[in-house]
């Protein structure tokens, strides 16, 4: 019997758009209890939402490792990166993914869903830039946060104790109009952080037994 091979239609015949960038590495998204950070939506409302860093799958970055058959060994490196409290959040763990490859004019190009190009000009020269949607990536880290929970009452104080300073470092020069926006804005910040702290729940005080 003949051995068949799979194949599919061609729908381009002309050269394909490569995409006029720097080529990078793979990432996964990975977070740290104390990455944590305060924004205020559209309508005003605050909220805390994680931090996210990139583990790049770089070799000889944190200790990565490329096998003589060019795959990348990043075991160990997370592991460490674990053991030291972070979470990985890896692609495969999100509905529909996060990690987009191009093609690029030099080599793979790798992004964010939220992080799409844009050509600048014409040509195959035109200069590319970046376009990132906030808001779609701010829906992204609130749906990690039935994962990642609530941050931790200390990094609540930390980031308030922050805030705080920041607040207080211009509060002379608050007779100039801009200053005092941002103060204002500034302090209602600390104040939601410092609203968003659990409260202490009191332990009801055992009354003495009185003897008859």
């Amino acid at each position: 019997m003949a051995k068949t091979f799979d194949a599919k239609a061609v729908v381009k015949t002309k050269g394909r758009d490569l995409l006029n960038a720097t080529p990078n590495y793979q990432f996964f998204f990975m977070h740290n209890p104390n990455g944590w950070e305060m924004i205020q939506d559209d309508d005003g409302v605050f909220e805390w939402l994680p931090v996210l860093k990139r583990f790049e799958l770089r070799p000889g970055l944190n200790g990565i490792k490329q096998n003589r058959r060019g795959a990348v060994d990043y075991i160990n490196a997370k592991a460490r990166f674990e053991s030291n409290g972070w979470t990985f959040i890896l692609p495969e763990d999100v509905e529909g993914g996060y990690l987009i490859e191009f093609d690029g004019k030099r080599g793979p190009v790798y992004s964010d869903k939220f992080t799409t190009p844009r050509a600048l000009g014409m040509g195959s020269g035109a200069r590319i830039v970046w376009d990132f949607d906030r808001d779609a990536f701010n829906d992204f880290r609130r749906e990690l946060k039935e994962r990642l929970g609530e941050p931790d009452p200390s990094v609540i104080d930390m980031k308030s104790t922050i805030q705080r300073k920041r607040s207080e470092r211009r509060a002379r020069e608050v007779h100039i109009p801009a200053v005092a926006a941002k103060m204002e804005r500034e302090i209602k910040k600390l104040e939601a952080m410092t609203e968003s702290k659990p409260k202490k729940k009191r332990r009801a005080r055992k009354k003495p037994e009185v003897k008859a």
